[in-house]
């Protein structure tokens, strides 16, 4: 787990913001999956989080402004691809 995760982002996430880091952080670094990028879906994350879909999408258009995921979002099939965390720390660019 990314060390500015724990050490300056957890105090200023929300818990859906949180909760979906920790899901993406899950299907890239947790099965060694760093530069590839990965699909989860609105349900997958909505089980996974316990959160609605609505909050799901604030959480990631949020984590998406503070340019800690990239996403592209395919409606037609309420996929999310190339959801992955940023390895670099935008704080320090």
């Amino acid at each position: 787990m990314p060390n500015f995760l724990l050490d300056q982002l957890l105090p200023t996430l929300k818990d859906t913001e949180l909760r979906v880091m920790l899901v993406v952080l899950r299907q890239t670094t947790g099965y060694n999956r760093d530069e590839k990028p990965v699909s989860i879906s609105y349900r997958s994350l909505k089980e996974k989080t316990g959160r609605e879909s609505a909050a799901i999408a604030s959480a990631l258009n949020s984590l998406a402004d503070r340019r800690l995921i990239h996403f592209v979002a395919r409606k037609q099939k309420s996929l999310i691809r190339n959801l992955r965390l940023d390895t670099v720390n935008p704080e320090e660019e």
